[in-house]
């Protein structure tokens, strides 16, 4: 056998052993959800806060900052 061939019977013996297994699909199954929705957390807060960055570099939002404000009157009044 050359080296490709030994490669590959090695590369489907380790595919049998995770996809036959139904214990460590679930466990590589589970942490690969848990680590893209992490990611896609942490990404998005990243995203927001560069975001977030920039408005108040340009001034903020005139519009936004009116209707917080609107906001913030009306939950002091109550």
């Amino acid at each position: 056998m050359t080296s490709y061939e030994d490669s590959l019977e090695k590369l489907i013996r380790a595919i049998d052993k995770v996809y036959l297994n139904p214990r460590q699909l679930f466990i590589r199954s589970f942490l690969s959800g848990l680590f893209t929705g992490l990611g896609a957390t942490v990404g998005l807060t990243l995203v927001l806060i560069l975001v977030g960055w920039i408005f108040t570099l340009l001034g903020g939002l005139p519009l936004v900052g009116f209707w917080i404000k609107s906001l913030d009157q009306i939950l002091i009044d109550k």
